[in-house]
């Protein structure tokens, strides 16, 4: 790959990079502010329910549209021969429409607070979106891309996916790409891949890689794979040898 290609590709990488955690940030800001919200609706549904409920005549939790209801029937059914008895059952209706208004109040506000949900979770979407373009985007700085190296005991490489040092979901993403700068690298000290079997490397007199010479030339501090991907742009590399 000419030097102008490769700083091509690099800088695509980069570009892709910064993109993933845009949009990595762009996704948890998003759900966070879904989160709250749905924290929010929740908390307020549940301070509803709490309102909504009383204590009975034997201090049982109840519902006040229940005991509204159970105080009425009290009332009707009750016998009235003494002035004490009408007077128990009047107090009775009073206690029942103080509780049924209360239970009104709280089913009203549970249907107004049901339907301002839905439309906040409709606006939420739009106005989530207003707020991304309006807040300032943090710094992103490029991970480390990192991938496990190894040669097997029939001296073949094999690579393993890429991951990145801050948990982006690579994806597979540039896997190709680095495993043709390892190529190069093998290349540039003079090992080429076996047209037969791609995994195997052989250098102009026909020698095998081995593992052990792989492990010598990759731990190169100047000429290294770590620095040799690393080179002319801002994406670092770091491979480790598997067992």
């Amino acid at each position: 790959m000419p030097v102008s290609t490769n700083r091509e590709a690099q800088q695509k990488v980069k570009e892709t990079l910064t993109e993933m955690q845009r949009q990595k940030y762009i996704n948890e800001k998003l759900a966070g502010w879904q989160a709250d919200r749905a924290k929010d609706q929740q908390q307020a549904a549940d301070d509803l329910q709490k309102d909504s409920m009383t204590r009975g005549p034997r201090g049982e939790e109840i519902s006040k549209w229940d005991y509204a209801m159970q105080l009425a029937e009290n009332a009707v059914n009750s016998e009235q021969t003494t002035f004490n008895d009408w007077r128990n059952a009047m107090m009775n209706i009073l206690n029942m429409a103080s509780h049924l208004l209360d239970a009104l109040v709280i089913e009203r506000k549970q249907l107004t607070s049901s339907i301002c949900n839905t439309f906040t979770n409709i606006l939420g979407i739009p106005i989530d979106q207003l707020r991304l373009k309006m807040s300032t985007e943090p710094e992103f700085f490029l991970p480390t891309l990192k991938q496990a190296v190894s040669f097997d005991n029939e001296n073949k490489l094999t690579l393993k996916p890429l991951e990145s040092s801050d948990g982006l979901d690579m994806n597979g993403k540039f896997d190709a790409l680095y495993k043709k700068g390892v190529n190069m690298w093998l290349e540039e000290n003079g090992y080429k891949p076996s047209p037969q079997d791609g995994s195997k490397y052989y250098n102009e007199d026909g020698v095998q890689l081995t593992k052990e010479t792989f492990n010598t030339l990759k731990d190169n501090p100047n000429n290294g794979l770590d620095a040799f991907l690393s080179r002319e742009h801002e994406v670092t590399y770091t491979s480790s040898m598997q067992p």
